[in-house]
């Protein structure tokens, strides 16, 4: 059994990562499972918010190359692009769900804000728009993106 990506992401290992997502693929279509609702690439910036632990941590660079790796690893099949063991990945949540206000989710009304200290939007969409809209392997950029339920 692996760890979530936040124990992933604290080995600072980016080919481990890619090594879970190829291994975690060849499991999910054995299972019949053709996308992944993952991975959960917000920026761990607040740490009362619940979903906190899903994350890949809250450094804007590693979380870019973990988000990279893992979606390299699970829609390419043995590197070599789109197959049989690939896997859609559908990264979460865009804009960025992890400055949560007071950390409060925005799966809920009282939630409704995202807000982002220090001005640090950038920070946020980096893991998205250098990581898994960017990849290192064929299949390019991630398959699919979740939008977050905050304003």
């Amino acid at each position: 059994m692996w760890p979530g990506t936040l124990g992933i992401a604290a080995t600072f290992d980016p080919e481990l990562m890619q090594e879970f997502g190829e291994i975690a693929s060849i499991e999910y279509r054995a299972l019949g499972i053709a996308t992944a609702l993952s991975p959960q690439i917000d920026l761990a910036t607040e740490p009362r918010w619940s979903r906190f632990d899903g994350t890949m941590g809250e450094d804007p660079d590693l979380a870019t190359d973990l988000a990279r790796a893992y979606v390299d690893g699970f829609q390419s099949t043995a590197g070599g692009g789109w197959g049989f063991e690939s896997v859609n990945t559908m990264v979460k949540h865009w804009p960025g769900g992890g400055p949560e206000e007071g950390g409060r989710d925005g799966h809920f009304g009282y939630g409704a804000y995202a807000v982002y200290p220090g001005n640090n939007l950038k920070d946020h969409l980096k893991p998205f728009t250098e990581g898994a809209f960017k990849l290192q392997g064929p299949t390019k950029m991630a398959s699919a993106v979740m939008p977050y339920y905050t304003i």
